[in-house]
């Protein structure tokens, strides 16, 4: 989580040192999963892990916002250099910008939703799962042949926003 606040707070002290007023930033990291089993075949299996940065940038009222998933030095300072540039040819907006900062320390809370669990659980339990659900459903009823597939699915999430106030 500590390299994407860094990342954040980053590309936002990027945007400034290029000529934004105020700048935000979300970086995000995410982890899925997803299996579904029918009888004991398993019909799907998908598992994937993504990274992005969304900049925003404000420039005298007129805003822009680019998302790259080019997360090494040189694509957080092409992203930059592109919002800041695109934010130049927007018509202001009087009642855009960045929110005032939080006086009562609200801004600096770490949510703390994670589940170790989750993240630690092997691809080969999680398919062991849907197939076990999968038995369940049948032994249940003599009558289920067909039970429309079962299926585990979870995530992993992780979001850090930074901004100049």
């Amino acid at each position: 989580m500590d390299d994407l606040l860094a990342l954040a707070k980053g590309a936002v002290a990027h945007a400034r040192e290029a000529g934004a007023t105020d700048a935000d930033a979300t970086a995000s990291r995410s982890e899925r999963f997803s299996t579904e089993a029918r009888g004991e075949t398993v019909t799907k299996l998908e598992q994937s892990t993504g990274r992005s940065l969304s900049v925003r940038v404000f420039i005298d009222g007129a805003k822009a916002s680019l998302t790259t998933t080019e997360l090494s030095a040189d694509g957080v300072a092409a992203l930059v250099a592109e919002v800041v540039a695109a934010a130049r040819y927007v018509a202001a907006d009087p009642f855009g910008g960045i929110p005032e900062a939080a006086r009562d320390g609200a801004s600096n809370v770490n949510l703390e939703i994670d589940f170790a669990d989750v993240r630690e659980r092997s691809s080969e339990a999680k398919i062991a799962d849907a197939r076990a659900l999968e038995t369940e459903i049948r032994a249940y009823d003599g009558r289920i042949d067909n039970s429309s597939g079962s299926r585990v699915t979870d995530s992993s999430i992780a979001i850090a926003l930074a901004n100049s106030r």
